[in-house]
């Protein structure tokens, strides 16, 4: 690696540094030599992982104990796995010196086989190393299997481990027997960088390196116990930093590189005081926010990063800042949003050192149990209990995944929406002044059945509540099923544009649809009368005399109530037709007339259609309009409108001979009889009356 490559990563490991740790002041009953630091090793090979122990053991003793740190080591091994160095089987105590190997006789004692995952093995321990080797400092070095429900697993102490609660319990026997804080512990073990590691550490301990992830096969002993050798006197946030920089740089350089690999440094203290609650309040409001927020909610879990594979031992495991940020990001909550930061802050603010390979971007040092489905919570394990954690029992945590997946599971188990949403302004009192709006709302749901309930809120410019309705029906999946809703100004309310609210609650309370409409309707405003003729067209130009000639008109009522009025439709000043109409408001109509031509003089002729106004109209400029084309009324067959009938008419009727209305060959003027279609009549009609002219 380039050195300014080494540079960059160590800065980056180093971020958050500034929180120094001030070390505990340690009391010994021992008057032997009190060194700098004393390095407790509880290294569990008694299962499959007896090989790397070795190894492992190997690299603490390639640096070993000097005139300024002690280190000691419990080493317990089983059979069938490794047969080196005596093959011995059983639990020993060794004093590591540089150089040493881990052969039966370099050990200090014998213990049998004691159970590694049971709590007073490793009390009696870490209570022997304080007071046989005292130190300014300790650490504490668990290594074997973990999750974040324990770790050490002793395969002949019937697969025993140490859970969570009992590393809690332990660590406060410890600090009440000898009278001494861990400074550091350290789990060289799978998926302990976990808030619920965190909280049963922190009542002994006073710092924290583990990973995230699935632990990888080496731990940069010789490098970080090197750097301690070397400068003794480090405090732990140093030693942490250090453990941490070594172990993401030799992954980064592996061939290949680790991309799962992840470390961290934590200040168990700071986050006992700060992040524990945090998370707390974060729980408590996701709680209370759940039948409003509960899909983005649920969207946020599944944008948030998992360890790799998603489950590891039976739990779903997910980095916790990057949730916090999704939360932040997809609730729109100003309480939730504001828990989620003091949690990221929190954890930034904690954090001595991270690192992470590049498969986990989104990862920032700690995780969280966080199942993604309801499934995934039915199937947890044993492990994520309250006799196994503490956590689960004294934080609002699993309170929050209880209330998500088991108290709503049925709300969310079907998706309900507002499928159509449509306004009307009305009248509310008589008195001839928009003051309310008639909404009709069309929900959807997945389910066979579900009752529902819309809210609507009338808002006004001033952005206040002036009224409130709520409707309550069952719908059903793959129906249109509607209901109505009025929301009114109140008498006197402000004028303006108001904005109107509707949410859909299903019946287990939780919100499933939202829909916000600005500018619904303008309060109030003066109701007007205006009747108009739209459009006018005719579908022949040319129309054989003593054959009818079709006019199709759209009439629209644009004002806002229902209107009585006559229309009339005349050629030139010929009366063709006179009906009278009743239309409701904002409505258009279509109305067809048949001009009976038999004895029309034949000619060009202007069609004009005009309206009645009606009571109160001001705007009359519509009520009138004139078709664009002229109508010709000639000699039948004579298509082409000019006076007779010839070859060329015949051969326009023959272009579009078989057509029918609507297909793109035909012609209107070639259906002489106005039947819909060009057929042998059209042509006889058409030869009938072949050379004649007008």
């Amino acid at each position: 690696m380039q050195k300014g490559a080494v540079l960059t990563v160590m800065i980056l490991l180093l971020s958050g540094a500034n929180l120094t740790q001030t070390s505990a002041s340690h009391q010994t009953a021992s008057p032997l030599e009190v060194k700098d630091w004393t390095i407790i090793v509880y290294l569990d090979g008694d299962c499959d992982l007896e090989s790397l122990q070795i190894e492992a053991f190997l690299l603490m003793a390639s640096v070993g104990s000097t005139a300024d740190i002690n280190i000691l080591v419990q080493f317990d091994r089983i059979d069938g796995y490794d047969s080196r160095y005596g093959d011995w089987k059983g639990c020993k105590r060794f004093y590591v010196t540089s150089g040493m190997t881990p052969e039966g006789y370099n050990a200090l004692s014998h213990l049998g086989e004691p159970n590694m995952g049971d709590p007073l093995t490793l009390k009696n321990f870490v209570v022997w190393a304080v007071n046989q080797y005292p130190a300014e400092k300790y650490a504490l070095i668990l290594s074997d299997h973990g999750d974040n429900g324990g770790v050490c697993e002793d395969l002949t102490g019937n697969y025993d481990y140490l859970s969570c609660a009992e590393i809690y319990e332990t660590l406060q026997a410890i600090t009440e027997t000898v009278g001494v804080t861990i400074d550091l512990i350290i789990y060289e073990a799978c998926v302990m960088a976990a808030i619920e590691v965190v909280y049963h550490s922190a009542i002994g301990a006073e710092a924290i390196v583990a990973s995230e992830e699935l632990g990888a096969a080496y731990f940069p002993y010789e490098e970080v116990l090197s750097e301690l050798a070397s400068f003794p006197t480090m405090n732990s946030t140093t030693l942490a930093q250090n453990f941490v920089y070594y172990y993401i740089l030799f992954w980064s350089n592996s061939q290949p590189p680790d991309d799962v690999v992840t470390l961290s440094a934590f200040n168990l203290t700071y986050l006992s005081s700060n992040l524990i609650p945090a998370v707390n309040t974060l729980a408590n409001n996701l709680s209370q926010a759940l039948t409003w927020h509960i899909y983005d909610i649920l969207a946020a879990i599944d944008a948030t990063e998992y360890t790799i594979p998603p489950i590891a031992h039976g739990l779903y495991i997910a980095d916790l800042y990057h949730f916090a940020e999704n939360i932040q990001e997809h609730v729109r909550d100003l309480q939730v949003q504001s828990a989620a930061q003091s949690v990221m802050d929190a954890i930034v603010a904690g954090r001595f050192a991270e690192g992470h390979g590049p498969a986990h971007t989104n990862f920032h040092g700690l995780s969280i149990y966080l199942p993604p489905t309801i499934e995934a919570y039915d199937a947890r394990t044993p492990l994520y209990s309250s006799d196994n954690l503490h956590w689960v029992m004294n934080n609002a945590w699993d309170n929050f995944l209880r209330a998500l997946f088991v108290t709503c599971a049925l709300g969310f188990s079907s998706q309900e929406s507002l499928d159509a949403v449509s306004f009307m302004p009305f009248d509310s009192n008589a008195d001839d002044y928009f003051d309310a709006v008639h909404i009709i709302v069309d929900a959807d749901t997945t389910a066979e059945s579900i009752g529902v309930s819309v809210h609507g809120r009338l808002i006004d410019p001033s952005n206040n509540t002036v009224d409130n309705a709520i409707i309550n029906w069952t719908i059903s999946g793959n129906e249109d099923e509607w209901c109505d809703l009025y929301l009114s100004m109140p008498a006197g309310g402000e004028e303006g544009l108001y904005d109107v609210e509707l949410q859909l609650f299903d019946e287990y309370g939780i919100l499933e649809d939202y829909y916000y409409r600005y500018d619904a309707a303008y309060f109030p405003e003066e109701m007007h009368h205006d009747v108009a003729v739209s459009n006018i067209s005719v579908t022949r130009t040319a129309v054989g005399q003593g054959f009818p000639a079709q006019i199709n008109i759209t009439l629209e009522n644009k004002g806002d109530y229902t209107e009585t009025f006559t229309v009339t439709t005349h050629a030139n000043e010929t009366l063709v037709n006179s009906t009278q109409l009743m239309l409701s408001s904002n409505i258009l109509t279509a109305l067809t007339v048949y001009w009976n031509t038999t004895g029309q003089v034949m000619g060009n002729y202007t069609i004009t259609v005009e309206v009645e106004p009606v009571n109160g109209e001001i705007n009359t400029t519509d009520n009138s309009l004139a078709a664009d084309s002229e109508l010709c009324i000639t000699i039948p067959g004579d298509v082409d409108a000019d006076h007779d009938v010839d070859i060329f008419d015949i051969l326009r009727i023959a272009d579009s001979y078989g057509t029918h209305k609507g297909d793109t060959e035909f012609w209107g003027n070639c259906d002489i009889d106005d039947d819909g279609d060009v057929d042998i009549f059209d042509v006889t009609t058409a030869v009938a009356y072949y050379g004649d002219n007008w």
